[in-house]
């Protein structure tokens, strides 16, 4: 399998747009990235990687209805997907001069989600790497990206990217 796969488009311009509202609840990472969590584990978890308790978080205003654009691509990405179910969904800001440090998912978490990126403000200089392969995304563009492969992210270009991060997997068959 390619370390990247697109697969589908979604047309990203209302939840770009509203980014602008949004910047101050980026909370920046050691390395210069900048992240705003949108659903996963409560924050005082003993297991982060628990998705049972996995949930919206209030921060991101997407359940509450104070971030509908959000709330409409999701929508808009489950009815896709179906037969999915959401993992982890964060936004990453990779602020314009970013180099990113090599990391590898090999926790249990991993093995059992599919990571894909969709790409919101996106500039031809910002690249992601997974093992050997690297691609500039498209605005838009729902991309599978292998991410137990070693990856890193780049932005050479002079203004920051965004990226829509959404773990899912297949919904495990009923009992019934």
């Amino acid at each position: 399998m390619p370390n990247f796969a697109p697969v589908t488009y979604l047309d990203p311009f209302e939840v770009a747009a509203s980014l602008r509202t949004r910047w101050g609840s980026f909370r920046r990472q050691e390395d210069g990235m900048s992240l705003l969590p949108v659903r996963g584990a409560p924050e005082n978890a003993d297991d982060p990687d628990d998705e049972a308790g996995f949930g919206f978080y209030k921060r991101a205003g997407v359940r509450s209805g104070k971030w509908p654009e959000m709330k409409t691509l999701l929508d808009r990405i489950e009815r896709l997907g179906e037969g999915q179910e959401f993992g982890r969904v964060w936004l990453e800001l990779y602020p314009a001069g970013y180099r990113g440090r090599w990391e590898l998912d090999d926790s249990a978490y991993g093995t059992r989600f599919s990571r894909a990126y969709l790409a919101l403000r996106w500039n031809p200089q910002a690249t992601l790497f997974a093992g050997t392969e690297w691609q500039v995304l498209t605005p838009g563009w729902v991309t599978l990206v292998n991410h137990r492969a070693p990856r890193s992210a780049l932005n050479g270009g002079e203004w920051d990217a965004v990226a829509l991060v959404i773990d899912g997997r297949k919904r495990e068959a009923s009992d019934e």
